[in-house]
């Protein structure tokens, strides 16, 4: 069957519910889900490994669409039909069963399951879901976005029973999934034709909103990755929407960061801004305004200014140093002029006493020559 074929993105068939015999999984690495734990090692028993020389996987647990969800669980006397259908429910489609047992089992979500499968970490890797055991529709719901990558989804186990297998058809409908012509049981995605130049549009528009910093900082195991392998990584993912969401934070934040003041602290004398504030800085200018700073070498001064001074009403334009030169040149040329009246009547008085002097000497010389 074509369905049969793996394409280049397969890597991994789910198997819900374990198969009589290993012949029946399908072709390459599969991981088998059932509820009971014996089956796994009934089928390793009973047969060799030549007849699937793939990896397989087996986990023992019960599918629901939320984790630690209960469901009640039934086992009959024929496996096929164990899963959460009373035996009433069953009766009516003819099915002759005898109930074994019946229990709360803590459920798993399909997606938590697949997350953890290493077949399925490379980006755009796709995986096969067969479901031959349990309720599709819950397990369905449970798979969440990790649906985008299912690439065929077939319901063996809902051969019987017909209301279950329209509410599959109703789910799988909705999220874009179509009836095989080959096989009823097989559900495909659909493909959508889109026109090459509309895709050419849609695409241009999508890259515009991707941030590839912003993606590395959410995915820091891709940090080899190109800006084009992320972009295509980021389309691969099944949650696309959800990382775009997250990248669109991402990206806020790293605007707003780069938007906040710089932190003088972060610098160091190499950095080519400190290189210019070093160099034009008017140390003697801010000491002249701050007296109290004139203990500060010129780096503490600066940074001084940067943390405190910038804010307390300090401007240290060239208006302002111009107006401060011209107030130092007038308090200077009062001080001169003040110092040169100080000195003009010094010399006065010096002159003075010397004419008194002058004169007393004069005086004392004709008096002596009139005593003569």
């Amino acid at each position: 069957m074509p369905h049969d074929l793996m394409d280049s993105n397969h890597r991994l068939d789910v198997v819900v519910g374990c198969p009589l015999v290993l012949s029946q999984l399908p072709m390459g690495p599969c991981l088998v889900l059932d509820a009971d734990p014996q089956s796994f090692d009934r089928l390793s028993s009973t047969t060799t490994g030549d007849e699937h020389p793939w990896p397989l996987t087996f986990q023992q647990c019960v599918l629901a669409e939320n984790d630690g969800d209960e469901v009640v669980w039934n086992t009959f006397n024929d496996e096929r039909f164990n899963g959460p259908n009373e035996i009433d429910v069953l009766k009516t489609y003819g099915v002759n069963l005898t109930q074994l047992n019946s229990q709360i089992c803590r459920g798993r979500s399909l997606s938590s399951i697949l997350a953890t499968s290493p077949s399925l970490r490379e980006s755009g890797a796709t995986f096969r879901l067969h479901f031959r055991q349990g309720d599709p529709v819950s397990s369905l719901k449970g798979s969440g976005l990790w649906l985008n990558r299912c690439s065929q989804i077939t319901l063996r186990a809902q051969r019987f029973f017909q209301t279950d297998r329209s509410k599959c058809a109703d789910y799988l409908s909705i999220h874009g999934f179509h009836q095989s012509d080959d096989d009823p049981s097989v559900w495909i995605p659909a493909v959508r034709e889109i026109s090459l130049t509309h895709w050419s549009s849609l695409n241009d528009q999508i890259a515009a909103l991707f941030n590839p910093d912003a993606y590395r900082r959410l995915r820091s195991d891709l940090q080899h990755f190109t800006d084009l392998e992320l972009y295509q990584h980021w389309l691969s993912e099944p949650d696309a929407t959800g990382l775009a969401a997250s990248m669109s934070r991402m990206s806020n934040e790293l605007i707003a960061k780069a938007s906040l003041p710089i932190q003088f602290s972060d610098l160091n004398d190499a950095a080519p801004i400190m290189e210019v504030l070093i160099s034009l800085f008017p140390y003697e200018f801010y000491r002249s305004l701050r007296s109290d700073l004139k203990h500060l070498t010129n780096r503490e001064l600066l940074s001084h200014y940067w943390e405190f001074g910038r804010f307390e009403g300090v401007t240290l334009s060239e208006q302002s140093m111009q107006a401060h030169q011209q107030s130092l040149v007038e308090a200077k040329l009062k001080a001169f002029s003040a110092r040169i009246e100080e000195l003009e009547g010094l010399l006065a008085s010096v002159r003075a006493h010397q004419k008194d002097a002058l004169f007393q000497l004069i005086h004392n010389k004709e008096m002596a020559g009139r005593d003569r």
